[in-house]
């Protein structure tokens, strides 16, 4: 009987230990670094994503803390060796635990890693050969992680890694020898950190590199031994950074740079050769800055490639055309691009250039920023255009109906609010600034205003001179005298005084004469209402709040002979254009001839049959 009890007791144990061993055997296979949270103890715990097509191989993973203090040697690393296959790896703070340093031991573990990233974690420092030599990474983000200071050799040799991103970090210095033994990098950004000083040569050994963004930092002065060796690179970005001068040849290391952005900086000067070198340069943006005036003409030579340039919301009060004119004509093809919104020019014909860019260039967003060219006009012309809006409003159509007029057209509208002072350029210029230089615009005196008559109409066609003049500047004048001699002739004079500071060209006028007739109402047109400002006034109203954004093409009369290699091609074409259509109550009625000649004829052809019949 005890011996049946002994053996009971002792299979039981036996059953125990059995039980015992194969719950910590499975305890121990089931337990890895991807389990749920739920059935994970591990300090260090992973989402993981399984391939599809080999449910063994873990592609993807993202990690994180799930207790505090673990340590950079804690065994809770060597479960990493679930995912030496791991494609691409993240650490973050799922559970609110910041990652304090690198994990170095778990990223030994994976040998066939291509991303690597680690963000929102608390990482002063960056140590040297912190990433274990690895040579498999090809992309490396340690964004939004607190880095201060980059140790030297704190990436070396890691020879395939093509992308290095540090934005969103505190990183102050960019010292040398950081990036040793890169020879892949192509890519590398540090936007948005609290960098003030690039050592010299500090990017020397990236070679192969072809875009750095140094964006949003604190970048107060650079010059050429800072990027020494990037001659691959093909785009810098150095926007919103606290740079205020650009010396002499800066960029000049930069022999492949395509794009560079220097906006929202505080850059009042340029020196002479501070783009030398940058012979590919397509893009240039110096938006947003504090130039007020550029009269160096050696800023722009030798960028034979540039289309695209930026000097929106400057403090411009000038941009002459001679410092332009290196790069002027580049600007004349379909893709080209140049902004001047937003700067402080003055209402006069130092602007008129502008237009001469707008007939020639081909690209259609061009041709309506230069349409769309604001500017500051004096008191003089403020009060001149004011008293044309009133007239205008008084005696024009009415904006709907001005509207309705021209509906087949393509307008922006605005509303003078918008404008904040400004005028558009393109109107003050068609209706009180003469920047042609034509010393007098005569209507001939045997225009005769009888009801039915038919009168010629001088075409004013424009040849300008090759000479280019520049006078001071004047007040607008404008004769104007409209009386009837006689035996109905209307002797009137419309004389034209240039202003501003440039005159572009000089230009002979000719007469051609084409046939119009005028209305019964001709005769009411009131001397009060005809002229305006020096320019017949237009039935369009309200010409402040509508601008054109489409019609920038030239006049083509076809006598135009402008000279050639000149930066002021095809300048002013429609200056002298004559316009008698000065009222509402005066218009040309041309089919009013063709009509009366038609019932002329059917009156004849009438009479002859009535008399046919008649005598026979």
């Amino acid at each position: 009987m005890a011996a049946g009890k002994m053996l009971i007791i002792f299979l039981a144990a036996l059953a125990i230990v059995v039980v015992k061993g194969d719950l910590q055997k499975r305890n121990m296979v089931t337990h890895t670094i991807c389990d749920p949270m739920y059935n994970n103890p591990s300090k260090v715990q992973c989402y993981c994503v399984k391939d599809i097509r080999d449910p063994t191989t873990i592609r993807s993973a993202e990690c994180f803390l799930s207790v505090e203090d673990v340590k950079p040697v804690d065994n809770s690393w060597e479960l990493f060796e679930t995912l030496k296959n791991v494609l691409q790896l993240t650490f973050t703070n799922t559970r609110g635990i910041h990652l304090p340093y690198v994990p170095t031991k778990a990223i030994t573990h994976t040998t066939t890693l291509l991303k690597l990233e680690i963000k929102y974690g608390n990482i002063e420092t960056i140590p040297k050969y912190v990433f274990a030599n690895s040579s498999t990474i090809q992309e490396l983000y340690l964004r939004n992680n607190q880095i201060k200071m980059i140790e030297p050799y704190s990436f070396s040799h890691m020879k395939e890694l093509t992308e290095l991103n540090l934005d969103q970090n505190s990183v102050e210095e960019i010292n040398r020898n950081v990036f040793i033994d890169l020879p892949s990098l192509e890519k590398l950004f540090f936007t948005n950190n609290k960098v003030t000083t690039i050592h010299d040569r500090a990017f020397i050994h990236l070679h192969e590199l072809r875009e750095l963004e140094l964006n949003m930092n604190k970048i107060f002065s650079l010059n050429n031994e800072a990027f020494y060796g990037l001659s691959k690179l093909l785009k810098l970005d150095l926007s919103n950074n606290q740079l205020q001068v650009i010396g002499d040849n800066t960029f000049s290391p930069l022999i492949s740079l395509e794009s560079l952005n220097l906006d929202s900086n505080m850059i009042q000067m340029i020196d002479d050769k501070g783009f030398n070198g940058l012979s590919k340069l397509k893009t240039l943006s110096l938006a947003h800055n504090k130039l007020t005036i550029l009269d160096n003409m050696n800023i722009f030579q030798g960028l034979h490639a540039l289309q695209s340039l930026s000097f929106k919301g400057n403090e411009l009060i000038e941009l002459r055309p001679d410092v332009m004119s290196p790069v002027l004509k580049n600007f004349y093809g379909a893709d080209s691009s140049l902004d001047i919104d937003g700067n402080n020019f003055p209402c006069d014909c130092r602007l008129d250039w502008f237009m001469a860019l707008m007939n020639q260039t081909k690209s259609k967003n061009l041709k309506i920023s230069l349409e769309n060219l604001k500017c500051n006009p004096d008191s003089r012309l403020r009060e001149a255009w004011n008293n044309i809006e009133e007239q205008e409003k008084a005696n024009g159509q009415s904006f709907e109906e001005s509207m309705d007029s021209d509906k087949n057209a393509d307008y922006e509208y605005y509303d003078e609010t918008q404008l904040n002072g400004k005028l558009f350029y393109t109107d003050l210029r068609l209706n009180l600034i003469n920047c042609s230089g034509t010393p007098e615009l005569d209507i001939p005196e045997d225009i005769v205003i009888e009801t039915g008559t038919k009168v010629p109409r001088p075409k004013v066609v424009t040849t300008p001179m090759k000479k280019l003049t520049t006078t001071s500047p004047r007040p607008i004048q404008t004769n104007k005298m409209m009386s009837q001699v006689g035996n109905g002739v209307v002797d009137t004079k419309v004389t034209f005084l240039g202003h501003g500071l440039l005159d572009l060209a000089q230009y002979e006028t000719t007469t051609k004469d084409e046939e119009y007739e005028f209305a019964d109402d001709d005769m009411k047109m009131s001397n009060e209402n005809q002229l305006e400002g020096g320019k017949v006034k237009k039935p369009d109203a309200y010409t402040t709040s509508r601008l054109a954004t489409v019609s920038a093409k030239p006049i083509d009369n076809g006598e135009t002979d402008t000279p050639n290699n000149s930066i002021y091609d095809g300048m002013a074409n429609d200056e002298a254009k004559l316009e008698l259509k000065a009222h509402r109550s005066v218009h040309f009625n041309v089919d009013a001839t063709k009509s009366s000649t038609r019932n002329l004829g059917c009156v004849a052809l009438v009479a002859t049959i009535l008399f046919v019949r008649v005598f026979h």
